[in-house]
């Protein structure tokens, strides 16, 4: 199918499909699957982008196809832009959580994850009845593969898989995590100054957080990256919010684990190549959305967004 009647069809005409083919190479970063006869690519993050004949080619080139390890059977959730922390949690974990009862009804099948997500699907995985050791990175030859339909990414990824996780989540939280505890807290979110898209005034919108919280009697908890929580602890952090504030960036894919009515604020960036996938997820999860444009921009952050600042009086206002 042409590309454009290839997305009327899986938007349109079915909600899941598998694809399983035998005596294969499946290749990690986009996740194709190749007979002598054929390649097949899954729909992943902008595929108009990369699964063209210069695309593929590419990434037919590259070292180590030959000495690719070889198993019995396996499950590609592997795509284009599967290797970040927001897009596992959002579009990939959700794919696989889609053939939950084939996967584990069927142990034997190995799992293909990008290397850049094996320590979150290993630690993740589990939680759901799927051990870890059944992971496999890398390009793989396989003497059967099962190729699911795709997962869009940002605007575009699948809200019954995301509410479909989220229930799985919930179910894990209420049986291992914890009993119905308070929702006492907002949690800030604080990404590194030396990376990408930090809160530039981070200290004076703590403060203002820090009031909010305190004329509520709620909590403060502060999400960093220069010091990561335990994946438990964050589950519980945000199990425990009535609110999330942070700038845009993977930190606020942690509101799967957030209770339906969270209200998520975040600061986008100011320019107009702003994404905006979050408001899609927030309302997929049943949660309230408030979006506030980030107050520095410049022409050089005209396409990229490597600095993000609050205005602190819309933030109190929120």
């Amino acid at each position: 199918l042409e590309y454009a009647d290839y997305r009327r069809f899986i938007n349109q005409e079915t909600l899941v499909f598998m694809i399983v083919a035998r005596n294969v190479l499946v290749t990690e970063s986009l996740g194709l699957v190749i007979t002598n006869k054929t390649v097949v690519a899954s729909d992943g993050c902008a595929p108009d982008m990369s699964i063209t004949s210069e695309g593929i080619t590419a990434d037919l080139q590259h070292d180590g196809l030959e000495s690719a390890p070889v198993v019995e059977e396996v499950f590609v959730s592997a795509q284009r832009v599967s290797g970040a922390f927001y897009h596992w949690n959002v579009e990939v974990l959700p794919k696989i959580l889609t053939y939950w009862r084939f996967l584990r009804d069927n142990p034997h099948v190995r799992i293909q994850v990008t290397s850049g997500v094996y320590g979150m699907a290993a630690a993740q995985l589990p939680l759901f009845g799927i051990s870890g050791s059944r992971i496999v990175t890398g390009d793989v030859r396989a003497k059967m593969a099962y190729l699911p339909q795709g997962a869009g990414c940002l605007v575009h990824a699948s809200p019954l898989a995301q509410a479909r996780t989220k229930n799985f989540y919930d179910k894990h939280i209420q049986e291992h995590v914890t009993s119905d505890g308070p929702r006492d807290a907002i949690v800030l979110i604080q990404r590194r100054q030396d990376g990408k898209r930090p809160l530039k005034n981070f200290a004076q919108v703590q403060e203002v957080v820090r009031a909010a919280a305190a004329k509520h009697k709620l909590s403060m908890l502060v999400l960093s990256d220069y010091k990561l929580p335990t994946f438990r602890q964050v589950i519980e952090m945000f199990n425990r919010a009535v609110m999330v504030v942070g700038p845009h960036g993977a930190g606020l894919a942690n509101i799967m684990f957030s209770r339906p009515g969270t209200v998520v604020i975040e600061v986008q960036c100011g320019n107009k190549e702003a994404v905006f996938c979050y408001p899609y997820l927030t309302r997929n999860l049943g949660h309230v959305y408030h979006g506030l444009k980030s107050t520095r921009i410049s022409q050089k952050e005209l396409h990229h967004c490597p600095n993000v600042q609050a205005n602190l009086k819309d933030i109190e206002a929120s």
